[in-house]
């Protein structure tokens, strides 16, 4: 957990010293930002793989991350020279796999709060401004889930998640653009972390051989991504 911990802040800690290296490179222009708008967001993140323990430590079994998707909609208020608050809703599901097999999970409601900050001072001849943002995200699973599924013959397992609320760490770092009519775009690389397990499982697999091999699945919620955003200026 602490191993995960750590590459995910020094995933962090690398993209946002190469954008602010980058932002340096760029020049010296200001612009008015707006007031405040509504901002609509689609995520592709990628999800940690299931975790598998091994009761006989045999390792046959393995796990990889997938791809996912996520939308959500958010109001922003500008606060004071580039920070500004933002409050939102969405749906975001996420998938890993498992033997080759993809695995989807229910659909999560979530509801983002972050800080952002744009550096106007940064911006550069073609109007592109880089920008931080740190918040929480509280989700909850739209209802209990379990699954169960044979991949072939010999492999089972089943996984299940409580429906409960929950909240995680959410950090992005990007280039924001604003147009003529203060209308926004902007392209977010974007980190999830919680430790938190939010779904777990057993599973068994009987080899040709006749040996039998057992053991548990967890499955977190952290993950890194890319995000796209529009934003309508109210002006």
């Amino acid at each position: 957990m602490k191993t995960k911990a750590l590459t995910l802040i020094a995933t962090l800690a690398i993209l946002l010293s190469s954008f602010s290296s980058f932002a340096q490179i760029l020049g010296n222009y200001k612009q008015e930002l707006p007031k405040s708008m509504l901002k609509i967001g689609a995520q592709v993140p990628v999800y940690e793989k299931v975790k598998i323990h091994s009761i006989y430590d045999l390792n046959v079994l393995k796990s990889s991350s997938y791809p996912s998707t996520g939308i959500d909609v958010a109001y922003y208020q500008h606060i004071y020279k580039g920070f500004g608050l933002n409050v939102g809703f969405g749906v975001t599901t996420f998938s890993t796999k498992i033997a080759d097999e993809e695995i989807f999970y229910v659909p999560y409601y979530t509801m983002p709060i972050t800080i952002e900050k744009v550096f106007q001072s940064l911006k550069s001849k073609r109007g592109f401004m880089p920008n931080i943002e740190l918040g929480v995200k509280l989700t909850r699973n739209f209802s209990e889930y379990n699954y169960g599924l044979v991949i072939y013959d010999g492999l089972n397992f089943e996984m299940n998640s409580e429906r409960k609320l929950r909240c995680y760490a959410n950090a992005k770092i990007g280039l924001t653009k604003y147009q003529n009519n203060k209308n926004m775009i902007r392209i977010n690389c974007f980190v999830n972390f919680n430790p938190a397990i939010v779904s777990q499982g057993t599973y068994t697999l009987l080899y040709f051989n006749g040996e039998v091999d057992a053991g548990t699945l967890e499955q977190t919620m952290n993950c890194i991504g890319f995000e796209f955003i529009y934003g309508f200026s109210f002006r």
